[in-house]
Parts: structure tokens; sequence; C-alpha cells
């Protein structure tokens, strides 16, 4: 879906520019999801970025581990289990994509709708990656 393509020209373009020295927050609901796109992330961490996903665990799954990728698990009750977004801030590059599912609970994954916003504006941005460092104690 568009999401997905969304998220894949984000990380695509971290790739590209070598962007390096970020801390990138991403959130798939559940953390088997990630799976799919695990590859691209751990060449993002290569780059010596740190990456925080987000997402409930499923049981009989083990997340694919990695230097620099960190992985918090949500409960179902958690607000964040709702959305998908991805969140990056450097110096010459900031991307902000968070939507929300709206569509019914069970609803089958290929026809899963979502409501979002993508962001470019680096103010926004660093307040948003700010707020999100501050509530996990990330200091650098």
């Amino acid at each position: 879906g568009m999401l997905s393509k969304w998220c894949a020209m984000i990380e695509k373009t971290i790739i590209r520019e070598a962007l390096t020295g970020s801390h990138i927050f991403v959130g798939f609901q559940q953390l088997e999801y990630f799976s799919a796109v695990f590859e691209r992330y751990q060449q993002i961490a290569q780059l010596g970025n740190t990456i925080w996903v987000f997402g409930q665990d499923r049981e009989n799954f083990t997340p694919p581990t990695t230097e620099n990728i960190n992985y918090i698990n949500l409960h179902p009750n958690d607000l964040l289990i709702k959305e998908w977004f991805l969140l990056v801030h450097h110096g010459v590059y900031s991307r902000s994509l968070s939507a929300i599912e709206i569509s019914a609970p069970n609803t089958p994954h290929s026809l899963r709708e979502f409501r979002g916003i993508l962001s470019s504006n680096p103010k926004l941005i660093q307040v948003v990656h700010a707020t999100v460092k501050e509530t996990l104690a990330i200091s650098s």
C-alpha cells in the first residue's frame, strides 16, 4: 500500500544519502511486520544510526537482531498499537510519517486502512523527535 511505499522511500533516502548518527523511530503495530524490511533497516543501522522499533510481540516470533536495532514491545492497550509511523530527524533530512489504523478490528492485513500525515517540516519533526527521545530517556 501507499504507507509502505512512503516508508520505503524514506528508508532508501537514508541509505542513499548515507545519513549517520540519528535515532530513528519506527512502529509496525506487530513486530512480525518488521521482518519484511529488516534488511533495509540493517543497512540503516550499519551506517551508525540507532533504530527503535515499536510493535506487539507475537508468540513463537523472535524479531531478528543486529547491532543498533532496539525493540520496544507494545501491549494491546497501548495507544501506539494502532499506529504505523516512521520518524527521522537528521541535520540534512527530516521526515515524519504517522498514520492511525481506521479499519475495524480483525480486518485482513491487505485490506487495512489508515489515515495519516507525512511531514518534512524540520521544526515540527525536531519537537516530536525530542519528545520521543525524552520519553525513552535517550541522552544523545
